[in-house]
């Protein structure tokens, strides 16, 4: 496993305004939304699996129509279905690679960005609609990493997967999820709430 230098770690948990670049908006002004804090440990009702030297504790924004339980709120309506605390060395080394689209999100030390590295080799002819986005974002007290892996493959509806790290000090809470959903026969993007979410995120 990696080690982070603590140079890098005071970086990447240093104060700052949130924000997400590219930048992304979601219409939060609607009468039946209602902002709610939840919050996301090994005690929380969710799927968390706790990996790192020191567990991860935070807590987020949502919008929601209306106020819901934190045990329905994490089964059946975050974006995010899965979350794992991880040392901040292995979510930098490991970055994220799509086996879709031969491209992966890695950390450049150098300008303290994330970017994406495609690989020459991948066959596109697989998947050739599929496409990789990155966005690198920062929260209050964390830094860290958005992909949304858009799959197309033939017979198949579309998909997009969501996978993140937000990296504070020594660790990183990581988190996968699905953000297109069928409501009513039709399909839902979520994209832009879920990126938010990940923006809100806070370390305690």
């Amino acid at each position: 496993m990696k080690s982070l230098p603590l140079s890098i770690s005071i970086l990447l948990s240093a104060s700052a305004p949130a924000q997400i670049n590219p930048p992304v908006n979601i219409k939060t002004k609607d009468a039946h939304l209602t902002p709610t804090t939840y919050h996301i440990s090994s005690k929380s009702p969710a799927d968390f699996i706790s990996a790192a030297t020191t567990e991860c504790r935070a807590k987020f924004t949502a919008f929601t129509y209306g106020e819901i339980e934190d045990h329905i709120y994490f089964k059946m309506i975050s974006p995010i279905s899965s979350w794992i605390c991880v040392n901040a060395g292995e979510a930098m080394e490991y970055g994220y690679e799509s086996t879709h689209t031969g491209e992966k999100a890695y950390y450049n030390y150098k300008n303290a960005t994330w970017h994406i590295q495609t690989n020459p080799h991948h066959n596109k002819e697989i998947s050739p609609n599929s496409m990789l986005d990155l966005y690198n974002i920062t929260s209050k007290n964390a830094k860290g990493y958005a992909v949304i892996d858009s799959i197309s493959l033939p017979q198949n509806p579309p998909r997009k997967k969501i996978h993140f790290c937000m990296i504070h000090k020594l660790q990183a809470l990581c988190g996968d999820g699905e953000t297109i959903r069928q409501e009513d026969s039709t399909n839902i993007d979520i994209t832009p709430q879920a990126l938010k979410l990940i923006e809100s995120i806070e370390f305690e």
